[in-house]
């Protein structure tokens, strides 16, 4: 298969999963800002539970990265 014929997405589906990695990534960044202050005031060691807000934060700005790169495509 040649590169010129490579699948390429429809604008209207890549649109779409952009918005909604976008709401996905405010989602965890929301979750983080509520539960620093939580976890500061009970001091649970719950520490786990922040970096899997962290780690949902930076996959979210990589898959926004990435879905813009297919939208300029």
């Amino acid at each position: 298969m040649s590169h010129s014929s490579a699948y390429r997405p429809e604008n209207d589906a890549v649109l779409s999963a952009l918005s909604a990695v976008r709401m996905g990534t405010i989602a965890w960044v929301l979750a983080a800002a509520i539960g620093v202050p939580i976890l500061l005031a009970r001091d649970a060691g719950a520490g786990w539970w922040l970096l899997t807000c962290a780690i949902g934060v930076i996959s979210g700005v990589g898959g926004l990265l990435f879905l813009r790169g297919k939208l300029k495509a």
